[in-house]
């Protein structure tokens, strides 16, 4: 009896082994995860420009599949990401052993386009207008008023008015600004004269000259001139230093009918 029992505790303790090892799939119940050779490389990165979208891909290397994924937090099944913003990226990687691993990306893209002009001239034919831009990738190329781009950032050669000029990189990122030449007699000059000066009981149809017509404006644009600048014109109200200005530069310009 005492033979059978010591048996039977024999046999049960070689099924409990057997059970064990039966059981075992060859997975420690506690991994060593610095052994797992678990790591995530950045293979591929593409920062973004104002006209395409960021991108980054992700290579999965060791540990235990399947890998649960993250992209800032966020659960996702793929391994190339695509459309990003500027910013900053983290990789979360964890595989089926609750190994641990990520990655950092941070996307850049090039200082916006900025776009300084400056002008000379009456714009009589003699007017200039100068580009430079700065930021960008540093490759330029100018156009004014919708010409063809070019690599030259001098426009010569124009007449009164406003100019819209743009600049491009060479990642195709643009902007586009406004600059006036010279001074109009018709759209800067007249809206003056008939706002302070034009007036009933004044310029208009009493007090000498008349300038209730661009042709007396221009033959006494010279007295005008003086008059705004020592501040005896207008009478009434006063002229803002720009307008004064304006003036100024238009009868030092020729005093055009333009």
């Amino acid at each position: 009896m005492f033979q059978i029992n010591i048996h039977f505790k024999l046999c049960v303790l070689l099924a409990v082994l057997l059970a064990a090892c039966t059981f075992d799939n060859g997975d420690d119940l506690r991994v060593d995860c610095s052994e797992t050779g678990l790591t995530v490389d950045v293979t591929t990165t593409i920062h973004p420009t104002c006209e395409t979208g960021g991108s980054f891909s992700i290579k999965i290397n060791g540990g235990k599949g399947p890998y649960r994924i993250q992209l800032n937090g966020n659960n996702t099944t793929e391994q190339t990401f695509n459309d990003l913003d500027v910013g900053d990226y983290f990789v979360d990687v964890t595989d089926a052993r609750d190994c641990f691993t990520s990655a950092f990306v941070s996307l850049t893209s090039d200082e916006a386009i900025g776009l300084t002009l400056s002008s000379q001239g009456c714009g009589n034919g003699d007017g200039t207008i100068t580009a430079q831009a700065t930021g960008g990738d540093g490759s330029f190329e100018y156009s004014i008023n919708g010409t063809d781009f070019t690599t030259g950032n001098v426009f010569e050669g124009l007449d009164v008015g406003t100019y819209s000029v743009s600049v491009r990189d060479g990642s195709g990122c643009s902007t586009t600004d406004n600059i006036s030449i010279g001074i109009s007699l018709t759209n800067d000059i007249m809206p003056i004269i008939e706002e302070f000066c034009s007036l009933s009981g004044c310029h208009l149809n009493v007090q000498t000259p008349l300038l209730n017509t661009k042709t007396n404006v221009i033959i006494f644009s010279d007295r005008i001139k003086a008059q705004t600048q020592s501040g005896n014109m207008p009478p009434v109200g006063e002229l803002s230093l720009e307008e004064i200005e304006a003036i100024a530069t238009w009868v030092d310009c020729g005093a055009n009918d333009n």
